[in-house]
């Protein structure tokens, strides 16, 4: 039985070390063991910095009480270390729209995390973007930005993925160097599978696009 939770049985230590990786990410503690967050890697755009770097945030992992929910057991980064500016509204983005993501299979999608007051608070424009894309980035993204991976197909990015520097900067790149131009433009009709909307854009093919 997993000690946190008490939901989860195994039938020994090494089906609990096989196990583990899927599981910490749903697991809840008990009433009456104290939490202990998980971590996720992502990767931040740091608004004074030149290059990307991952860092870890910790994630809370709960039961939703919302009658309305999508899912069960939901995650809550801890991201108010890097959204500190007045007043502030921290905002997640799906690159695409909703309905799309990046993967060619199901899995997660690509989520940023910005400050969509940022142009009201003072907050500078990002130089990270900036020198990622050359100066060209249509849009002034400001403040620092956050990218993750969202559980797909949930819409409402209620658990998280640990991102990949590699297999993921490339395609959060595309995003800050197009968003903004008409060839980042959206279908008007609602994608019936994911719920979202459909991104006008003719996909680069990756070398990998693995599910973790």
């Amino acid at each position: 039985m997993c000690s946190r939770c008490r939901d989860m049985f195994y039938c020994c230590q090494q089906h609990v070390a096989r196990d583990w990786e899927r599981h910490r990410r749903l697991c809840v503690p008990a009433e009456g063991v104290e939490p202990r967050p998980i971590t996720i890697d992502a990767i931040l755009f740091h608004v004074d910095a030149t290059q990307p770097r991952m860092i870890k945030l910790a994630c809370k992992v709960d039961r939703d009480n919302d009658p309305y929910t999508t899912s069960d057991i939901i995650h809550t980064l801890a991201m108010g270390d890097y959204f500190a500016k007045e007043p502030k509204d921290v905002r997640w983005f799906v690159p695409g729209g909703a309905g799309v993501v990046y993967a060619s299979k199901p899995g997660y999608q690509l989520i940023l995390y910005h400050d969509d007051c940022s142009l009201i608070n003072g907050s500078p424009v990002n130089l990270c973007v900036q020198a990622l894309t050359r100066g060209t980035s249509p849009h002034p993204w400001s403040g620092n930005i956050i990218g993750v991976r969202s559980e797909r197909p949930l819409t409402n990015c209620c658990r998280y993925y640990n991102a990949s520097m590699e297999q993921d900067l490339t395609r959060l790149v595309d995003v800050f160097a197009r968003y903004g131009t008409k060839s980042y433009a959206y279908e008007q009709n609602p994608v019936a599978k994911w719920g979202g909307r459909v991104k006008k854009l003719e996909y680069r093919k990756l070398k990998s696009s693995h599910v973790p």
